[in-house]
């Protein structure tokens, strides 16, 4: 009760909340990731209005930005461009229809709308504190998008200060988004009383001038390392600087398994990042406004409420809190019914420990590695609703083919009944691999020979080009897949999953939870990813397989040697989370980044 009392004298007093429904946009999202960004502020809020924290009535309106006050920031040319070309878009990464397109643009002008109406509010004292549940688009320059922003908020902010406001004082903005805020840099970059404070994992560009202060975390950064940059600087910096005002970036994407991350940062030590942040403005008495940032996990919206909470209630997290993996959480549940209801029974359903791959050398059998029936499999895809998503991109009528090879592997084909017709949309060989590792020594791990997955309802389009291999655009469920195959790997005993990517995109974002066993080869990948980040995917994979990434030695930097592995057993976590693993891969990062990479 008395955190709730607190939570209304101070949404009073302090803290003001700006939101609109336009930040959640009408899209149709193709990925994980992208989920997850859209839907960061509904669960905020939902679970907000849960602990009686926050209502609808408390929220402040965050109205459409007017074209004009986009123009302080961005170029007219650019803003017109945003109004009649599908090619603005491209930054995106996501294909958009037109009604999509002026989704999004309305949504990101709703953002910079609720930024500049909070930082009026605590420019003017109405509150000590603004939060944004939506905004810091900070990589969108004067006159184009980049890194999923087209119109920066903070930017247009700052100028309206400067222009309307006649604020001359000096502004902090304190971006630890794991990116480099580059235009915020760029565009803010002839303001004299604008500085930029910037802990990151990745440079976007090289950008420097006498109010920029960058500080580059290698991979894998921990916690204790990261925690300790930031408070051994950022205060040196503070001092320097006075400012009047203070914009905090609170990207989130720098928690362990971000897909565009690759910091091991927990929930905890995010949070204590956030506490340090708004206590260290509260303690210099300076006003601040909060915009979420990146984020692209599915932590990425609690991390955001329990720094929105603590501004509320002063209530920091349970300090022992387990943090678990929402998805493989529900996929193991499931796996445990299946194994209660079905072991023992004697049925051709079966999802027993032997039913899904065989621990020991089985007799010949027309199944999947003599015991996995294609009713076992079928089974398994409603039990893990996996039928029922298929359904809802329309693939409702399924037909399944189940091969077993010679060699011991398994083909399973999965058909979608349309019209009369069958249309491949899965395709996976596995098999069972046996890895010699000096320090692990034999690994028994789940291959994935290949997996094909595509939807012959969807087409390509010109923004959004097919990938190399590709027939028809993907079904987005290849991370489902994966932990179906996760939860056979468990009850099987097995170390983990193998593959060998051939293409570079599988390599980056199907198989982002996955590793190199060698910390050379994954240090080598982690830079590829970073030199190619300012490029959208298809462009990275068309430069990386067409072989046009040169070293210092005129050698193509792809493909890389050797399997990515997903780690399920406990001693191959270990040795991934080991101190000599991450301090090889930082080695050898730097290495490679080191070599001054070409494209030619």
């Amino acid at each position: 009760m008395l955190k709730i009392i607190r939570s209304r004298l101070r949404l009073k007093t302090r803290v003001g909340v700006w939101y609109d429904p336009a930040y959640i946009a009408s899209i149709k999202c193709t990925s994980d990731y992208e989920r997850y960004t859209i839907k960061r502020a509904k669960k905020i809020l939902s679970t907000l209005r849960h602990d009686f924290l926050l209502f609808a009535g408390d929220l402040k309106n965050a109205p459409l930005a007017k074209w004009s006050e986009l123009e302080l920031f961005h170029t007219r040319d650019y803003l017109k461009e945003t109004t009649q070309s599908s090619v603005a878009f491209i930054p995106l990464g996501i294909e958009l229809s037109e009604e999509e397109q002026e989704s999004i643009l309305e949504t990101e002008r709703h953002m910079v709308g609720g930024t500049l109406e909070a930082t009026k509010a605590v420019i003017g004292k109405k509150i000590k504190v603004a939060f944004n549940l939506g905004g810091g688009l900070h990589h969108a320059e004067p006159s184009s998008g980049t890194g999923f922003c087209l119109f920066n908020d903070i930017g247009v902010s700052i100028r309206y200060l400067r222009r309307h406001q006649h604020f001359d004082d000096h502004i902090l903005i304190i971006d630890l988004d794991y990116h480099q805020g580059n235009g915020n840099m760029l565009g803010l970059i002839d303001d004299p009383n604008t500085f930029h404070y910037s802990l990151q994992g990745h440079k976007w560009k090289e950008i420097s001038g006498p109010n920029i202060f960058e500080i580059n975390l290698p991979p894998h950064a921990t916690d204790e390392e990261y925690l300790t940059a930031l408070k051994n600087s950022l205060t040196s910096f503070y001092q320097k600087v006075k400012p009047k005002l203070v914009y905090f970036v609170a990207g989130t994407d720098v928690l362990k398994h971000d897909h565009f991350g690759a910091f091991h940062l927990s929930l905890l030590g995010v949070f204590e990042r956030d506490k340090f942040v708004v206590d260290f403005c509260k303690k210099n008495k300076v006003p601040m406004v909060i915009t979420l940032g990146g984020g692209y996990s599915e932590k990425a919206w609690e991390s955001s409420y329990y720094l929105l909470r603590y501004l509320l209630t002063n209530q920091a997290p349970l300090k022992n809190k387990v943090i678990i993996d929402q998805s493989n959480k529900y996929y193991a549940r499931i796996a445990k019914k299946l194994h209660k209801n079905q072991l023992g029974q004697g049925l051709d359903l079966e999802l027993s420990q032997d039913d899904l791959f065989p621990a020991r050398a089985q007799k010949a059998s027309n199944k999947a590695f003599g015991i996995y029936s294609k009713s076992g499999i079928d089974m398994a895809m409603e039990r893990y609703g996996f039928k029922k998503k298929l359904a809802t991109i329309g693939h409702p009528h399924l037909q399944l083919d189940l091969h077993t090879e010679s060699d011991g592997s398994s083909l399973l084909r999965i058909f979608s009944l349309l019209h009369y017709e069958k249309h491949l949309i899965i395709e996976t060989k596995l098999s069972t691999q046996v890895l010699f590792h000096p320090e692990l020594e034999n690994l028994r791990l789940m291959k994935i020979d290949w997996l094909l997955t595509q939807n012959p309802l969807r087409k390509f389009s010109k923004e959004r080009p097919p990938f190399p291999g590709q027939k028809y655009p993907g079904i987005g469920f290849s991370k489902d897949i994966i932990h179906i195959f996760i939860q056979a790997c468990k009850r099987l005993d097995y170390d983990g999953i193998s593959h060998n990517p051939i293409h570079f995109h599988i390599a980056l974002k199907t198989c982002h939870d996955f590793h190199y066993l060698n910390p050379q080869t994954e240090g080598q990948l982690m830079a590829l990813e970073s030199f190619l980040l300012p490029y959208t995917l298809i462009e990275a994979t068309k430069l990386a397989e067409e072989k046009r990434i040169k070293n210092n030695k005129e050698e193509a930097v792809w493909p890389l040697e050797g399997e990515i592995i997903y780690p399920v057993s406990s001693k191959i976590i270990q040795y991934f989370e080991s101190k000599e693993y991450i301090e090889a891969v930082r080695f050898n990062y730097q290495k490679s980044l080191d070599e001054k990479w070409t494209i030619h």
